[in-house]
């Protein structure tokens, strides 16, 4: 039998609401945190954001490094800072629009570089537009989902299928090497 488990990751700390009995509910920090098997302790982790406007369209920024893809706003975190101020920062730095953070839509363990992935729903609090604000970031614009720009890697591609998903039961992913879509 599954049962629900609501984790709360705050800095190196997790909070892990065990919901076991209807009357009690039983929270615990973790100091490892336990996700599909494996421990997080001491893991690299990096945050993204899905971020609508009101055609439904998605926020991406196109890189000035690699190939200059396309890809979601995020990036790696900072010591002592949890994946949702992880993705919060990173749209400020990459795209000059402050968010609130929502709803986990995946996380995504990568093991060629032994990291986790986290993708949030995200609020674009003053319905702001997205400009540049980084050197690493040569564009960034809301596309149609349906005619997605390239080149754009099938990790973002799979992020973003995954969060216009309903179902969220099916939180955790493992990622291979990543394929380009030219």
């Amino acid at each position: 039998m599954l049962l629900p488990v609501f984790i709360e990751v705050t800095g190196s700390r997790a909070w892990v609401d065990l919901k076991l009995f209807p009357l009690f509910g039983v929270k615990f920090m973790l100091t490892n945190i336990i996700l599909g098997g494996t421990i997080l302790s001491n893991k690299l982790m990096g945050a993204a954001a899905i971020i609508f406007d009101s055609e439904r369209r998605i926020l991406l920024v196109k890189h000035s490094y690699g190939k200059n893809n396309w890809d979601l706003p995020g990036g790696k975190s900072e010591e002592n800072e949890s994946a949702q101020e992880t993705a919060k920062r990173e749209v400020l730095e990459e795209t000059g629009l402050k968010v609130e953070v929502g709803q986990l839509t995946g996380i995504y363990y990568d093991p060629n570089y032994d990291m986790h992935h986290f993708v949030f729903i995200s609020n674009n609090e003053n319905n702001q537009e997205p400009e540049p604000s980084s050197p690493e970031i040569l564009e960034c614009r809301y596309c149609s989902i349906d005619d997605l720009p390239k080149p754009i890697s099938d990790f973002t591609y799979k992020r973003i299928q995954d969060a216009l998903k309903n179902d969220r039961q099916h939180l955790f992913h493992t990622i291979g090497p990543r394929q380009w879509i030219e």
